[in-house]
């Protein structure tokens, strides 16, 4: 599991990921990535997760964070 601090514009919220089968968290600093807010809040261990980053299976079942293709602004809705 990573832990993951995103900037949604007007708040700033943590999620956890599972992103060791293909991103590393260097990779993943300052990079736009899609989630989904106001589902409550879910404790991993010590971890506070607001929000579900979403992610799609590769070829093998892994996570792959899903980011806009474009540069996007902060904290836009998902539709």
């Amino acid at each position: 599991m990573s832990k993951l601090w995103i900037d949604l514009g007007e708040d700033k919220v943590q999620s956890a990921a599972q992103l060791g089968y293909n991103h590393s968290i260097n990779d993943v600093e300052g990079l736009k990535v899609l989630c989904v807010t106001d589902l409550g809040e879910v404790k991993i261990t010590d971890f506070r997760s607001e929000v579900l980053t979403l992610g799609v299976p590769d070829k093998d079942g892994n996570p792959v964070l899903v980011t806009p293709e474009i540069d996007m602004p902060k904290g836009g809705k998902l539709y």
